[in-house]
């Protein structure tokens, strides 16, 4: 996250040290403005072509006006502006469905079709992905891996997923599969939490609104207020997953908030969650032990 005070917010310089004065870090001022915006091209965010007020909607350190997807939807500005319905500085337009056809902007664009024209796109029963498998899963990816152990809780008919501190709860309901806590010391309380829905049409984004007793200082659900929470999910892509030289069909859901992405997550049919965040499952040992753990090196989905 930016630090606004900070004299050179791109380079490294912790002594903050600005020899001349011109409130721009020694270690960014380059002494030269060739676009003439009164910005140092050391801290412009567009150094080439004008723009003083350094407008960057998408805050990836590019200004807008040499930003070639400005609201960092994924949807270039050129095509963004041949529709009257998207905006190239508004992110949200993205997983909107302007033909009502099922599939969402992006997804549309992305392949190749127009987002002003229905076209037919398949729906998809998710439920033989959404398994749930008591054992311990390994993830790993390159700077390191977690280590999730999922068992089932019958008072409740929910598992618990454990990753050293840290644990989630989720069951399979008529929704889909869907989060019913989360927490360390206490756990707190979700609503309406769908991780993987029922069913889906590939492209399609689906909004819902969530709520979870979040005040972690509160062991009694009742006690503690209720934050209410808007979700997108997109399905965005079907692929296969290799486990242990077996390929399963599998399915990737992408989750964005107001604030934007917030991650995702691979399903795999008949294993469950197999990848989020760039971790991959590369490891699974069953508690059960008539059936045997399996290795595998990390494999792209």
């Amino acid at each position: 996250e930016d630090n606004p005070t900070d004299n050179c917010p791109l380079v490294a310089n912790p002594n903050q040290e600005d020899t001349d004065g011109d409130g721009i870090g020694d270690a960014c001022d380059m002494n030269n403005d060739q676009d003439n915006d009164g910005i140092d091209d050391g801290v412009d965010n567009c150094p080439t072509i004008f723009n003083p007020e350094q407008s960057d909607v998408d805050n990836d350190g590019i200004g807008d006006v040499c930003d070639d997807d400005a609201d960092g939807d994924g949807i270039d500005n050129d095509t963004e502006n041949s529709f009257a319905f998207l905006n190239a500085y508004d992110a949200s337009d993205a997983l909107k469905d302007e033909d009502n056809d099922g599939a969402s902007n992006l997804y549309e664009i992305n392949q190749g079709n127009s987002p002003s024209e229905a076209n037919t796109y398949e729906a998809f029963n998710l439920s033989p992905y959404a398994v749930v498998k008591e054992g311990k899963y390994v993830f790993s990816r390159e700077d390191g891996r977690i280590v999730i152990d999922q068992i089932f809780m019958p008072d409740t008919d929910t598992y618990l997923r454990t990753a050293g501190a840290y644990a989630t709860e989720v069951a399979i309901t008529e929704q889909g599969l869907e989060l019913v806590a989360s927490g360390e010391d206490f756990m707190s309380a979700h609503y309406n939490d769908v991780l993987l829905p029922q069913s889906m049409t590939e492209g399609q984004a689906i909004e819902s609104l969530s709520q979870r007793d979040y005040n972690p200082q509160y062991d009694d659900f009742t006690n503690g207020p209720v934050i209410n929470r808007t979700r997108t999910l997109y399905f965005t892509s079907r692929g296969e997953f290799e486990l242990n030289g077996q390929k399963y069909p599998s399915v990737t859901i992408e989750t964005y908030n107001e604030g934007g992405f917030l991650g995702d997550e691979t399903y795999a049919e008949g294993l469950g969650l197999v990848g989020f965040n760039g971790y991959v499952l590369t490891r699974f040992i069953p508690f059960n032990a008539t059936e045997s753990g399996v290795d595998q090196p990390p494999q792209k989905n």
